[in-house]
């Protein structure tokens, strides 16, 4: 089932609704760029809800959106969505809702992050992983294509081109041990 997604559009202008503008949160970032040889400064707006997180940025010419659609659809991560197309048009209307602009189909953004996965029953096997996740170490992550299975309690299992693991997610440290 797909969970979350996210992307971007660069064919702005975008800004906040004003209806909405309490619930958004600007940003200015003071910088020298290079080319130009001279300080810019540049502003970005965040709106974080349960539903969706969405990023004006580059002074309103780009917009960054990333959302859970089980989230979004049915208010849990347990519903599964086999079919992204109803929920990138419901987070569609929700960007709208919030954002002013010329907002194409979201089948047009530039995918950066689509989660896959697969929800399923341990039973007499969870001592199995618990041990198996237990005996982890700590080790450099390389980055490459893995499928990640999301077990209860922030525990995954990870199958990569080049191995099979099991990585355990404890306060944004990765730890892997082969399995």
């Amino acid at each position: 089932m797909f969970d979350t997604v996210a992307g971007i559009l660069e064919n702005g202008p975008y800004c906040p609704k004003d209806a909405s503008r309490n619930s958004w949160e600007g940003r200015m970032r003071d910088y020298f760029d290079d080319t130009d040889n001279c300080r810019k400064t540049s502003v970005s707006q965040t709106l974080n809800r349960p539903e969706a997180r969405i990023l004006i940025y580059g002074d309103g010419g780009g917009i960054r959106i990333e959302s859970s659609l089980p989230k979004l659809l049915y208010g849990n991560n347990l519903s599964t969505v086999s079919n992204a197309q109803p929920a990138l048009k419901r987070l569609r209307e929700f960007t709208l809702d919030y954002v002013s602009g010329d907002l194409p189909d979201l089948y047009e953004m530039r995918y950066t992050r689509v989660d896959y996965c697969h929800n399923f029953a341990l039973g007499d096997l969870l001592p199995d992983y618990a041990s198996t996740l237990a005996k982890c170490a700590t080790s450099r992550t390389v980055a490459r294509p893995t499928v990640r299975v999301v077990l209860s309690g922030g525990m995954a299992v990870d199958e990569s081109a080049s191995m099979t693991s099991t990585a355990k997610f404890s306060k944004g440290k990765r730890r892997r041990c082969p399995l």
